[in-house]
């Protein structure tokens, strides 16, 4: 019987009919397997405590149906995020002299499913990582398929279940995990998978959970809910209206005992002759009443300061800088000059692009036969956002090739000196020396004499 079949019947039958109600937490659902306890853990994001429950969704359907498909700004922040990363492609590096090369081994990569692309296994990995901290791609014969986060579940194991549970031994590791649809107690039973057969991306440790990580967007709930309600604000305002002027009559129009008919048809007969929409009545003030600002417009409110700052704590914690997003922060003052739009960008690629991608490939690694003395690397190329500008591409040519004429001037074989300036490490010179020295090396005063011919033998 195979391992994953042994696991399979290892968990009994019927499977355990648990409700989200009936349970306090997943954690504490187990299963035997080989006389051992194992735990099945639950990633979903829980929000911060003191935040209203509808601000803080405690799964995966609720964070996408109550933040990704509400907030604007969130939705922005993943569209960039995923929209540069899935414009890389997947190659191998050697570890060597870190050169990236294609093989026919990457074709699970460029092509997981008939109708995907390796873009789309990058944009999956970002948007569900972003909205619950983990993301996975199952392998089933020679496809990847995605599936959702909240429908995997990680079992753990532990040569020292007979001290600590499980969760909390220090070797505690992942044996399997564990395919779920709908939740545990739904109404399919769980399937069950290799950590060779699952690419696992959580690129934010949970701090809480050694194995799952944390969704960004579950720490600025509170500035999410705040942007949320600022821009229904300004929708109720829009809606409701204000006063542009007010109508004060004199006190004698509401005298007596018809006052108050008299006053409803001088409002109506107005609004027939003079109002043509209902979001600009005029106020109409009678028995002498004066009518007394108290702030209530956007200028007063400050609406564009209150709002902006927000999104911008949004995308700040999103690693997506202001300028590039296109937020009205980031498109005011010295924030839209070619120079500190250039920074942002690489800003942009050095602090989320670059260590995502990598810790992308880490994950996916284990579902491709990498090459030994090789690994999983992403190329750049074809991503135009990261290129740099003409003019500093020519200079860093320029310098790289001024470096190699300095090594190989100094003796060092040409190749080699190629190898160490393009990597960035000189060390692939050691030993790589001609023996050749230039002129300059000489003692002052010191004239070289040509060598002796060859002696003819005797005649």
């Amino acid at each position: 019987m195979r391992w994953r079949d042994r696991l399979l019947a290892a968990t009994g039958s019927p499977q355990p009919q648990v409700s989200v109600e009936e349970r306090s937490s997943l954690e504490d659902l187990f299963f035997q397997f080989q006389g051992n306890r194992y735990p099945l853990g639950f990633g979903a994001p829980q929000g911060p405590p003191g935040v209203p429950s509808e601000s803080a969704p405690d799964s995966f359907e609720s964070m996408v149906s109550g933040v990704y498909r509400r907030s604007g700004i969130v939705a922005a922040c993943i569209a960039a995020r995923a929209g540069l990363v899935s414009e890389a492609r997947f190659k191998y590096r050697t570890l060597s002299d870190r050169r990236l090369y294609g093989q026919e081994s990457l074709k699970p990569l460029e092509q997981p499913t008939p109708n995907a692309t390796s873009g789309d296994i990058l944009a999956r990995f970002e948007q569900d990582a972003s909205l619950s901290g983990n993301a996975y791609r199952l392998r089933i014969g020679r496809q990847l398929h995605h599936v959702r986060p909240d429908h995997m579940h990680i079992v753990l194991g532990s040569n020292m279940a007979d001290e600590y549970e499980i969760a909390d031994a220090p070797d505690a590791t992942v044996v399997a995990y564990a395919y779920w649809p709908g939740g545990i107690g739904g109404k399919y039973d769980p399937k069950y998978y290799a950590p060779s057969d699952v690419a696992h991306y959580a690129p934010e440790p949970d701090p809480l959970m050694r194995f799952r990580g944390v969704s960004w967007v579950a720490s600025v709930l509170t500035q999410i809910d705040t942007d949320r309600q600022m821009t229904a604000h300004k929708a109720k305002f829009l809606e409701r209206g204000v006063p542009p002027f007010a109508l004060k009559y004199p006190e004698e129009v509401t005298r007596g005992d018809q006052g108050a008919e008299k006053a409803k048809a001088i409002v109506e007969q107005f609004r027939e002759r003079y109002e043509t929409s209902r979001q600009w009545e005029a106020l109409h003030l009678f028995g002498g009443a004066d009518p007394v600002s108290i702030g209530l417009n956007f200028r007063d409110l400050d609406f564009k300061a209150i709002q902006g700052a927000g999104e911008t704590q949004i995308a700040s914690r999103a690693r997506v800088p202001a300028a590039v997003l296109g937020i009205s922060e980031g498109l005011q003052g010295s924030a839209l000059n070619a120079g500190n739009f250039g920074q942002a960008r690489r800003q942009f690629g050095e602090q989320y692009a670059y260590p995502s991608l990598r810790q992308m490939c880490e994950a996916l690694a284990s579902l491709v036969p990498v090459p030994a003395g090789s690994e999983l690397w992403y190329d750049l190329t074809d991503v135009a956002f990261l290129r740099e500008d003409a003019k500093d591409a020519a200079e860093v040519i320029a310098t790289q090739a001024q470096a190699i004429r300095t090594l190989v001037d100094g003796g060092m074989k040409p190749d080699e000196a190629v190898a160490a300036v393009t990597s960035g490490d000189l060390s692939l010179l050691v030993g790589q020396h001609t023996g050749l020295l230039p002129v300059q090396l000489q003692p002052p005063g010191t004239t070289t004499t040509p060598s002796a011919p060859a002696s003819q033998g005797a005649s």
